[in-house]
């Protein structure tokens, strides 16, 4: 059967696709239990590997982060959502428009709005982010750092579900317009 969903609907599953990748490989990783990651021959001691790398090319304070580091308590609050909320939305986004035979149609409208506040909450705690790196310690991390910092790793993070944000906002007011003018008709008859 040939797929329904439009291009933008395609993107934002590919872009989902990726967010799952970054959370599951990359984030989620000191959730896992130690002797699945840690030890040399532990089965996925790569993600240790790949998260090391990151942080080891990278030097991101925000990925460094521990309860003794005394300051940004903000960060495990962010984390937490990013597991609660950000990845049960990216699974179910890429079940149903990248794994799901059947599906018949493209974004519902229930769908556009739990992806409208995934793209707020994404965009919001990034900005977060990003303003931080601004306040990061200059004699560790140069001008030339935090713009890497802000343009080639976080700003994506913004800029990608401040569009899908627009994006889904739009489709919501269209839906609510049909709606609104369907019940101004009714009432006028």
């Amino acid at each position: 059967m040939a797929s329904t969903l439009s291009w933008k609907d395609r993107v934002w599953t590919v872009w989902f696709a990726v967010h799952l990748a970054v959370i599951l490989l990359v984030d989620a990783v000191p959730l896992y239990p130690a002797h699945l990651h840690e030890p040399p021959s532990s089965p996925l001691h790569f993600l240790d590997r790949l998260r090391s790398f990151y942080i080891t090319t990278y030097n991101d304070p925000i990925m460094q982060w521990t309860p003794d580091s005394g300051h940004d308590n903000w960060i495990p609050f962010f984390f937490n959502f990013e597991i609660i909320f950000l990845l049960p939305t990216c699974l179910y986004a890429v079940y149903q428009h990248a794994v799901k035979a059947d599906r018949k149609t493209g974004f519902t409208g229930s769908e556009e709005l739990l992806y409208l506040v995934y793209a707020f909450v994404t965009g919001f705690t990034t900005l977060v982010c990003l303003n931080d790196v601004a306040y990061w310690d200059p004699a560790v991390y140069s001008a030339q750092d935090k713009m890497m910092f802000v343009f080639g790793l976080y700003g994506p993070y913004f800029a990608i579900p401040a569009i899908m944000f627009a994006d889904m906002y739009s489709r919501l007011l269209r839906r609510l317009r049909v709606t609104e003018g369907v019940g101004s008709v009714k009432k006028t008859q």
